[in-house]
């Protein structure tokens, strides 16, 4: 009896529960979020069968495994991700572009499972909202805007400022930090810089 497998190598668990979900900007962010999900210890890895431990996940952030450019984010070849870590970061259902990929599963059909594409047949989900539309971070980046007001007193620019920031990890998210430090300068434009040019 075939049953769904619960870890995945990272090419195979981007393509079936990252690269499609709304909040991951092309390959090269799904390859991203999914290298600091595991070095951060959001996601479980194992190699050879057995889960790594906290240290030996750390220790991946120290290794060479990639280059520069495209295969920054690389992670070691032979290792396995959790599925189920997967889905609650992603909340991701399977779906890539328009139609409804068979998740992998363990069994006698198991790489015919893998490579199988079906027609979507589920009625058509309506339009999410538009890119931008929905502003889920602005509390928390309205949070840090005393921390970039007093990075700019001491002579950093706005952009600079909201680059530091996401760079320590302190814009939240699920982006690249370039993308989460726009977003960031943006909102601080918008509410604080031009208010207070208004103003004088």
């Amino acid at each position: 009896m075939a049953y769904r497998r619960q870890w995945l190598r990272p090419p195979k668990l981007r393509e079936y529960y990252v690269d499609g979900c709304p909040d991951v900007d092309g390959i090269q962010d799904a390859r991203y979020q999914v290298y600091w999900a595991v070095v951060d210890g959001r996601m479980r890895a194992r190699l050879g069968g057995r889960v790594l431990s906290p240290e030996e996940v750390f220790r991946l952030r120290e290794s060479q495994w990639s280059g520069e450019g495209e295969d920054r984010y690389a992670l070691p070849a032979d290792i396995e991700l959790s599925v189920e870590d997967a889905l609650t970061i992603w909340g991701s259902e399977g779906y890539v572009n328009g139609a409804e990929r068979t998740a992998p599963t363990e069994g006698a059909g198991a790489a015919r499972s893998e490579a199988r594409v079906t027609p979507l047949v589920k009625t058509k989900l309506p339009k999410g909202p538009a890119a931008g539309s929905v502003r889920r971070f602005d509390k928390k980046d309205r949070a840090l805007f005393p921390k970039i007001t007093k990075l700019m007193q001491k002579g950093m620019t706005l952009t600079a400022a909201t680059q530091k920031l996401a760079n320590q990890g302190k814009v939240a998210g699920v982006g690249t930090p370039q993308s989460r430090a726009k977003r960031l300068t943006g909102l601080y434009r918008q509410e604080v810089a031009r208010p207070l040019a208004d103003t004088r």
